[in-house]
């Protein structure tokens, strides 16, 4: 009985000590490992003093191409929009860039999810890996008891995110195969053309979200300009006003393009709807000119 108990002592102390050990190489390719998503590169971003930054989902990367802005009005900016994001996982971003760096003006894409308040299944993933940071834990933990288990149980959150965070991941950002995003400055390529012609409805919640009130008080005490917007979306049927029922300085662009060659699919634009879109931004934000609806 008591070889039994040694046998298991053995044991246990021997799985502890491999998900803390695995925890640890995991986190540390995480940490100094070549970029396989944004959050890795942002994670790196230091002292950056930029005229403004642009944060959301897809809709926002594939959208909004700061190199043309550079080309055309010398402003310097980086797209941080990062795909499948919430409000909840817009403001984490917001929170991590603002850590280290500063920006004259934030943009920040709105849409048919600005009613969510709870983390988005996909949205989350980039961020697990911090999620042992204080700042990115508190805002995810009010939304389920396996935030803690991420935090506090080595190597947890790896295996249950295995096919997204795990071996695969680690060992290609360990061999260096990342993504490069110094060079468009964030900005991603949706490619292809949308086939089928109809409407994309959508319908929001009169209602105030609170992850937008916190990085509208975040923006204030940071002495930063924050505007809201919506990238176009290919015939948009939905209450996007009441958005601006609850945000201050909100833009609807979700209708100013029409052409269904400028889509890669209803709503998402390719690279030649992001460069007429990016022309547009320019001058509604960056010249005399004006635009809101």
């Amino acid at each position: 009985m008591r070889k039994f108990i040694t046998y298991i002592i053995v044991l246990v102390s021997i799985l502890v000590g491999s998900m803390y050990l695995l925890d640890s190489i995991y986190s540390w390719v995480y940490q100094n490992g070549a970029y396989r998503n944004k959050v890795m590169w942002m994670h790196d971003l230091k002292n950056e003093d930029l005229d403004y930054v642009v944060f959301g989902s897809s809709r926002a990367n594939n959208y909004v191409i700061p190199n043309i802005i550079y080309e055309k009005t010398g402003k310097r900016g980086l797209n941080l929009a990062i795909q499948a994001s919430g409000p909840l996982e817009i403001k984490v971003a917001v929170k991590e860039y603002l850590k280290h760096n500063t920006a004259n003006r934030i943009f920040i894409q709105v849409d048919h999810s600005y009613s969510k308040e709870k983390p988005d299944r996909t949205g989350q993933l980039s961020w697990i890996p911090y999620i042992v940071d204080d700042d990115v834990y508190e805002s995810f933990e009010p939304y389920g008891s396996e935030y803690k288990l991420f935090k506090y149980l080595p190597f947890y959150r790896y295996q249950v995110f295995d096919a997204r965070l795990g071996y695969r991941n680690v060992l290609l950002s360990s061999l260096n195969k990342g993504l490069d995003y110094s060079e468009s400055k964030g900005y991603t390529e949706s490619i292809g053309n949308l086939q089928k012609d109809k409407p994309y409805r959508f319908l929001l919640e009169d209602k105030s979200n609170s992850h937008f009130i916190e990085i509208n008080e975040i923006c204030r005490l940071n002495n930063i300009e924050v505007v809201y917007f919506t990238s176009p979306i290919y015939k948009a049927e939905g209450n996007l006003e009441i958005i601006s029922n609850h945000l201050s300085n909100y833009y609807n662009f979700s209708n100013i393009l029409h052409e269904r060659n400028l889509f890669s699919n209803a709503d998402h634009v390719n690279k030649k709807g992001a460069m007429l879109f990016t022309e547009v931004f320019v001058n509604s934000f960056f010249t005399c000119q004006s635009y809101k609806e």
